[in-house]
């Protein structure tokens, strides 16, 4: 054994003799190529019969199937077809010209793994496919006609569940974006309806026409939040729907039948605007006359004046046209029949219906089988006459104007449900005198009547109107309450100056106090007699009764009422009754605001304790301030 300084080499002997042993297996493994990622597993052919309308002959089709996909070109050089691959790929087995002996004759494959050269028996068209891991080459004649060989059933199913496995996938790692909600507002103004849809700067809208609706489109993850709209009246909207779906949301209005939407964007809101269509201009029918056979100037005649129409109070006095008699026929109901259709009230109060006519026509009740019982004869209030049922369980009373045999009437009738009406909203305004009161719109009314119902004063309105119109539910003010009416306006009173006045198509609620109704101009508040006593009063000492005392103050609204303090001791009169006190008044101190006037009996008088008490009259040459 060969040693080193005495010692043996047994290390080194080793080793060389172990890296010479290793030697081919690194020359082998030096020779595969990283870079071959990619393997051709198969190469198959096949030969086609010929197609219907495709020209004369078949054609031929090369599969190439590899591990994983590979981009493929094919060209075509002379007589040979060249097969590039887009990377190093490792060969795999191919019968090519055994398979397909017509079309090919020899394939040589390039030694670096990045194509194929097949021999071609004569010219080809080429038509390559590409199918994930497989990739089609068809080899058509020359005189083909038509589209090229559809890609197998197989393969293109298997490509749309491989999309379908891929797009639920991409679903699945990003997440869908949260939508953002978009406030719809709905304004009600005197000529249109108005529907507001806030948006940011950036959203992006675009508008459309669908038939007679109009849709409003946003783009991107939005969503519209229509709860600003519900249990509103929409006046000119028949619909109103939101849609959302993956890429954007919708607004989708339908007018109704005349009328028509308008659009604008402005900053931060995107409003749609419902209008009545304007009616179309009537065409002219005037006829020209021709002029004179001289040529002249054709002086036009100025315009008829149009009269002013009248006031109101001479308009009162011009019986108006009686309406049309109403189209819907009398039914089951109670009908009552009348020569023209008379201003109505109908409202229901603790289980009992109060229906009254303002007609001066006799009223008898008619009988039906509805449930609606009358609580004794018909009574006449005013002008109106007054008719009590009672109120069936579980059933809707409702009242409309129907035509009769004889002209036209109202029926009242019992059911589940109620006709089409029209609703009165409460609206609190100022009155000419600058008090607040309340304003109901109520068409065509009639007058304000009180009546007095079991104890409670309840001041009444009719309407002429045929189309129902009324108070669906209490509302409840400080100083009276509107009762649920299914026609006319029914108030109760809490207030004992409570006016309820109706307009030419409303109605106004309010406190009467010392300013209602509101003083005329230049008509002093006080009045300030002379000093001197009035030749229209009756002198000093004149007995007076209650019947002179109480026209005298009737006779002077605008006195007030001052608190007053007698220091007189009362004395006997000769009017039978309570002792009155004599002695003409006299005022000693000026009212102040904290300060009650004082008034001293100093004279023999004999005014009525009634006017001492209740107002400051003047009599008996007493001075007013």
């Amino acid at each position: 054994m060969a040693t080193v300084g005495g010692r043996p080499r047994i290390g080194q002997g080793l080793g060389a003799r172990l890296l010479r042993a290793s030697l081919p297996l690194l020359a082998l493994l030096a020779a595969v190529d990283p870079a071959l990622a990619a393997r051709l597993i198969g190469a198959k052919g096949t030969e086609s019969a010929a197609v219907a309308g495709a020209g004369p002959g078949g054609y031929g089709r090369i599969v190439l199937t590899f591990d994983k996909p590979v981009a493929v070109k094919a060209k075509l050089a002379g007589g040979v077809l060249l097969l590039t691959y887009g990377e190093r790929v490792g060969q795999g087995p191919e019968r090519l010209a055994d398979e397909m002996p017509a079309y090919v004759s020899s394939v040589r494959r390039d030694p670096d793994g990045t194509g194929l050269r097949v021999a071609l028996q004569r010219p080809y068209r080429v038509n390559l496919q590409m199918a994930g891991e497989r990739v089609f080459v068809d080899l058509l004649p020359e005189g083909w006609a038509g589209l090229a060989p559809p890609l197998p059933p197989e393969v293109v199913a298997e490509l749309a569940r491989r999309a379908r496995v891929a797009e639920e996938a991409l679903k699945a790692r990003i997440p869908e974006p949260v939508r953002k909600p978009l406030s719809l507002e709905l304004a009600l103004l005197p000529t249109l309806t108005r529907l507001s849809l806030r948006l940011p700067a950036e959203a992006v809208t675009t508008l459309t026409a669908e038939g007679n609706a109009t849709r409003l489109r946003v783009v991107g993850p939005w969503t519209i939040d229509p709860s600003g709209t519900r249990g509103r009246p929409r006046p000119g909207i028949a619909k109103l729907a939101t849609e959302t779906d993956a890429t954007s949301a919708s607004l989708l209005v339908t007018p109704e039948d005349g009328f028509q939407i308008g659009s604008e964007r402005e900053d931060g809101a995107f409003l749609l605007d419902v209008v009545r269509r304007k009616p179309a201009e009537p065409a002219s029918n005037a006829v020209p006359i021709p002029g004179p056979a001289t040529p002249a100037p054709v002086a036009v005649a100025p315009p008829a004046p149009v009269p002013a129409p009248p006031p109101r109070a001479e308009a009162a006095a011009v019986p108006e046209r009686p309406p049309a008699p109403p189209m819907r026929p009398a039914g089951s109901g109670l009908v009552f029949p009348f020569q023209a259709l008379p201003p109505a009230v109908l409202f229901e109060r603790g289980g009992m219906v109060t229906l009254a006519f303002e007609t001066a026509e006799p009223v008898p009740v008619p009988a039906g089988n509805q449930g609606l019982v009358p609580l004794g004869s018909p009574t006449r209030t005013g002008p109106l006459t007054l008719l009590r049922f009672s109120a069936p369980q579980g059933r809707l009373v409702d009242l409309n104007a129907v035509s009769t045999a004889g002209g036209v009437g109202w029926e009242l009738s019992a059911g589940d449900t109620l006709s089409p009406s029209d609703t009165i909203d409460p609206v609190r305004k100022p009155d000419g005198s600058g008090r607040i009161a309340v304003t109901l719109g109520l068409p065509r009314p009639g007058s304000a009547t009180w009546l007095d119902l079991d104890g409670e004063r309840i001041a009444v309105v009719t309407s002429a109107a045929q189309r129902p119109v009324g108070n669906p539910k209490n509302r409840r003010f400080v100083d009276f309450e509107i009762l649920p009416s299914r026609h006319g306006l029914a108030v109760l009173a809490s207030a004992d100056d409570l006016a309820v006045r109706p307009d030419l198509d409303t109605v106004t609620i309010g406190r009467a106090g010392d300013s209602w109704p509101p003083r005329r101009a230049g008509r002093p508040r006080w009045s300030s007699p002379s000093r001197g006593r009035s030749p229209s009063r009756p002198t000093t000492g004149t007995a007076r009764g209650p019947a002179t005392c109480a026209t005298h103050c009737a006779s002077s609204p605008t006195r007030p009422p001052p608190r007053i303090r007698l220091t007189a001791a009362w004395r006997g009169s000769p009017w039978p009754g309570p002792t009155w006190p004599t002695g003409s008044m006299r005022r000693v101190s000026r009212p102040s605001k904290r300060r009650l006037p004082t008034i001293r009996c100093s004279q023999a008088s004999a005014t009525p304790p009634c006017c001492v008490a209740s107002r400051w009259c003047g009599w008996a040459g007493t001075r007013r301030r």
